[in-house]
């Protein structure tokens, strides 16, 4: 009896083994996936992720919005050489830009204005890191806020809200010259906390030009009298802009946050020029015009910001405050000297 129940225990207890085993196998199987390359050794994978990428451009209701994270050849550079890159933005060293063809473009960061054009606006520019974009929205027919500003388009610049974490810094020279000196420099250093973050930026720029013109022009009154207008302009001019900024956040919580920005901009335009016009008649001299021009025009302006922002929970709805101060002062001198000497045969005899 004994050994009868010790084999039925012996045949019993693998078929038991068995069935639990046989499940779990099974339940392995359909979770997984296996892959056999050839001549290689099978290899599982547990999970698999399947994402989607953002188009690079979208067209929205009112605007066009680039998702510069769409393309990873965009995020090798600065925000200024991502405007470079849409076709339907120009804009240069001097910070001339258009949109569509159109000029008298606003650019604005988070919804708000800069105040800083030119140069300046360049500087700030490149010391924004394309990696920091969350998109770029393109608006050719500026909304009712900004309409004033942005006559030929609004282009507003979309930072990502967790990208400052830690202590970071860019700094950007650049120099050129030809017959005159051009040069841009600036250093940015932003701090992220958790709740805060802290930016600044700084640049220096100066741009130089220049124009001559030699120009004759003979007008023929009839077959024995000619008259000859004789220009002669010689001018060169140079702006030095200084561009200071300071900015801090603080995220009160998902929904709600508070930004402190200051700017300050000092530029300085001399422009120095002698303008000759001669007019002479079958080879004599009649009348000659010489001028000299010292012309200054310096710009001082400081602005500060103080901006609430708070967003619903579908993020439909959203509140924002808006606090601007703005100090403008811009003069305008000129030195100018005229001398004109008449060759009339009548003023001669007097």
């Amino acid at each position: 009896m004994k050994f009868r129940i010790l084999l039925w225990l012996s045949m019993a207890l693998p078929c038991l083994l068995l069935a639990q085993m046989v499940p779990k196998t099974k339940q392995q199987l359909t979770d997984s996936t296996m892959l056999r390359n050839n001549g290689s050794d099978s290899r599982r994978i547990d999970t698999v992720l399947v994402e989607g990428a953002r188009p690079l451009e979208q067209q929205l209701l009112d605007r066009v919005r680039i998702r510069p994270g769409s393309n990873p050849v965009l995020l090798n550079g600065n925000t200024f050489a991502v405007l470079n890159a849409i076709p339907s933005i120009e804009v240069d060293e001097l910070g001339n830009l258009s949109l569509q063809g159109k000029t008298g473009v606003l650019i604005t960061i988070n919804g708000k204005q800069t105040y800083l054009t030119g140069t300046s606006l360049v500087g700030y520019l490149k010391s924004i890191p394309a990696s920091s974009l969350e998109s770029i929205d393109l608006m050719t027919i500026p909304p009712a806020k900004w309409s004033a500003e942005g006559a030929g388009g609004v282009i507003d610049i979309r930072l990502k809200k967790d990208v400052l974490k830690g202590l970071k810094g860019n700094v950007f020279l650049g120099a050129s010259k030809g017959r005159l000196w051009k040069y841009n420099n600036g250093v940015s250093l932003q701090y992220g906390m958790k709740r805060w973050s802290l930016n600044s930026s700084f640049s220096v720029a100066r741009s130089s030009n220049y124009f001559d013109v030699d120009r004759k022009r003979e007008l023929a009154y009839s077959e024995n009298v000619h008259y000859v207008i004789g220009q002669l302009n010689k001018e060169t001019n140079n702006t030095q802009e200084l561009n200071g900024r300071l900015g801090m956040n603080y995220r009160i919580d998902k929904q709600s946050s508070v930004e402190l920005n200051w700017n300050y901009l000092r530029n300085n335009y001399k422009e120095i020029g002698v303008y000759q016009n001669d007019f002479s008649a079958d080879g004599t001299l009649k009348q000659s015009t010489a001028s000299t021009s010292n012309l200054r025009n310096p710009l001082h302006r400081n602005s500060i910001n103080l901006h609430y922002d708070f967003a619903g929970e579908n993020k439909n709805k959203a509140l924002q405050f808006d606090f601007d101060y703005l100090r403008y002062s811009s003069i305008r001198k000129q030195d100018l000297k005229t001398r004109t000497v008449p060759f009339f045969s009548d003023q001669q005899e007097q």
